[in-house]
């Protein structure tokens, strides 16, 4: 079956869990209507504030994802040259992948801003996921080309700038768009218990104080939106990117 028919049954199954759920609840106030939400969401859509919350979300989620994206290339590479380093680093990245999240925001607010804080916790998910894609990537390098570099005498940078790295590009760059997907979940989480200004998370943290349960939906909706617009633009620019680099390749 086509993803794309797969999307809509899952998007038809999900308005209709919606509408049941608001026949059954009959409470505006726990669980608006599809017509209040929408209206909400267009209000929200008019306003200038919600357009740079916007803006400052997603620069705060390009941010922690590119960080932790380098971070984890330049620490998972020595792991596959060197099985000392891996160990040394299996017990770092098991303590941060742990780390329960919210603890660690209130911790991080006491030494930065409202503003930093979410991009911080989000590398620190990001990180963990990150390594553990380019190891992955990195483990399923063909023993064969190892062995080739090693005859041919190649440096360690001549193997990791012309082994390593374009071996494992198209694998890792596969995961990016899941990730900004996940990073703008984390980001706007992070936004509504740090109440930061001028966020997605901090106007939704502003509509469940004020009990606007519509623009609350809205913007929830939004956020949802958002994490899935991303992931499917960035797999279908990868597509097309892989697709032009093979058929370069093929006319070399």
């Amino acid at each position: 079956m086509p993803s794309i028919i797969c999307g809509a049954i899952a998007l038809i199954i999900m308005w209709l869990v919606w509408i049941i759920s608001v026949k059954t609840v009959k409470n505006e106030y726990v669980i608006p209507g599809v017509k209040q939400t929408f209206s909400a969401l267009f209000d929200v859509f008019k306003e200038a504030l919600f357009w740079r919350a916007l803006l400052r979300t997603l620069a705060k989620t390009v941010i922690a994802v590119a960080i932790s994206f380098v971070l984890a290339g330049i620490f998972s590479l020595p792991t596959k040259m060197s099985k000392n380093f891996g160990r040394v680093m299996r017990p770092i990245v098991a303590v941060i992948r742990t780390l329960p999240t919210m603890a660690v925001l209130v911790l991080i607010l006491i030494y930065t801003d409202r503003t930093t804080a979410p991009v911080i916790v989000a590398m620190l998910v990001l990180f963990p996921m990150s390594y553990a894609q380019f190891n992955v990537a990195l483990n399923g390098i063909d023993e064969g080309v190892v062995r080739t570099a090693k005859v041919f005498n190649l440096t360690k940078k001549q193997k990791v700038f012309k082994v390593y790295l374009p071996l494992v590009a198209p694998n890792v760059l596969s995961h990016l768009g899941s990730n900004l997907s996940f990073g703008i979940k984390v980001i706007v989480s992070a936004e509504v218990m740090a109440l930061t200004y001028t966020s997605i998370g901090g106007m939704i943290q502003s509509a469940n104080a004020l009990m606007d349960v519509p623009r609350l939906f809205a913007l929830t909706l939004v956020a949802v939106i958002l994490g899935i617009l991303v992931e499917a633009v960035f797999q279908i620019l990868l597509t097309f990117a892989f697709k032009w680099t093979r058929a370069e390749g093929g006319n070399d």
